[in-house]
């Protein structure tokens, strides 16, 4: 056997009795708790001078993927400091961005999109964008997004909105913590106006 990381196997004689048209090779992959991506080996069949004449098909290979299961594309996560934010509308105070941080832990192998969106139902009136995506390239562990506040005309009184991450592409895991986050806007003031 050989393969992407120089794994190596010893040579295992399989004899075949008259009438025998099959055997089977049995591999143990041994688990770890190292975060790698996926792993690759290849299988092959030779014959032995004493085969007496056989001759090798095709197929006379096989190749053996060894699927990821430790998370080696990362674990993704809003940074702590993604959990709370508060922007006004324009002209109504001196923040009306929020930047958000996606981090990935664990390990980073491979590319991998997360999602993000605004659950809120009233958000397209009061946000810009509400939607989007950031894309980790292999060994990169942060990303951020921006969400601004739409200027209206609208009293209204502060509003908690809420985002969510989700995994677009990539198999590896949201964190179960801080996958979403709140953040209140200080809107226009809704007080009524009087005029004597």
């Amino acid at each position: 056997m050989a393969g992407e990381n120089a794994m190596t196997g010893a040579e295992i004689k399989l004899e075949f009795a008259d009438g025998q048209r099959e055997q089977n090779i049995t591999i143990y992959v041994f688990n770890d708790n190292d975060p790698e991506d996926n792993e690759k080996f290849t299988v092959y069949l030779s014959l032995r001078a004493d085969s007496n004449g056989a001759t090798l098909g095709r197929p006379d290979n096989v190749e053996v993927v060894i699927s990821h299961n430790d998370f080696g594309r990362g674990v993704f996560t809003l940074d702590v400091s993604s959990t709370n934010k508060v922007i006004a509308e324009p002209g109504n105070g001196n923040n009306n961005v929020a930047e958000f941080i996606v981090v990935r832990s664990v390990s980073s192998f491979g590319t991998v999109v997360v999602g993000w969106k605004v659950l809120n139902s009233s958000a397209a009136s009061d946000l810009y964008p509400t939607h989007g995506n950031v894309t980790f390239g292999p060994s990169e562990r942060k990303k951020t997004f921006i969400v601004r506040a739409l200027i209206d005309s609208v009293p209204e009184e502060a509003e908690t909105f809420l985002i969510v991450l989700s995994i677009l592409s990539g198999k590896c895991k949201l964190s179960a913590l801080c996958s979403s986050t709140a953040f209140s806007k200080a809107i226009f003031n809704p007080c009524s106006v009087f005029r004597l």
